[in-house]
């Protein structure tokens, strides 16, 4: 499963550096506002590469980012957490928080585990940081019908799409 793959290739690179574990050597503490059910990757990271994840749940995104950000400054960082790319990430590498994943990287993408199209979420000045729990792909759909009305053609770019989004919020129509 890729995504497991993806996750437990974190895991056992990061086993050994881990900021505060739980228990023994082999138990991660895993910090994240994921609603999913981290017990069951736990069982696979403990039978693939003998590293248990203490799953730790936060429901409030507010509370789980000042978790995060305060148990840095308090030298208690959990083993793993989840994070979301972008800004947020960049904060925590410029701050020298998280570690470089370049390596994982390299052997994922090579393994089949990763796919290439998604690195550059995870690059910082060159650099990877981080690896997806999951990727997800979101999809649009359109009416043809409304697209023929108004003579539209079907976007294939970023800009296109604001166009023919302002054109459809001209005719009444909500485009997202």
């Amino acid at each position: 499963m890729i995504v497991a793959t993806a996750a437990l290739v974190t895991v056992a690179s990061v086993a050994g550096c881990a900021g505060s574990t739980a228990g023994s050597s082999t138990d991660l503490q895993f910090v994240t506002d994921k609603s999913w059910d981290f017990e069951k990757f736990s069982a696979v990271s403990k039978d693939d590469i003998d590293v248990s994840l203490d799953p730790a749940y936060y429901a409030d995104q507010n509370a789980f980012q000042a978790f995060i950000k305060q148990s840095f400054r308090s030298n208690k960082a959990p083993g793993l957490f989840t994070w979301h790319t972008g800004s947020s990430l960049e904060d925590l590498v410029s701050e020298g928080l998280v570690a470089e994943t370049t390596d994982i990287w390299e052997k994922a993408v090579a393994d089949g585990d990763i796919s290439e199209s998604v690195k550059d979420l995870y690059t910082i000045d060159g650099k990877q940081y981080c690896t997806p729990i999951s990727v997800d792909d979101w999809v649009m759909y359109y009416d043809k019908r409304t697209f023929s009305e108004l003579g539209l053609e079907v976007p294939t770019t970023w800009d296109e799409m604001m166009t023919v989004a302002d054109t459809l919020v001209d005719a009444g129509i909500a485009p997202f």
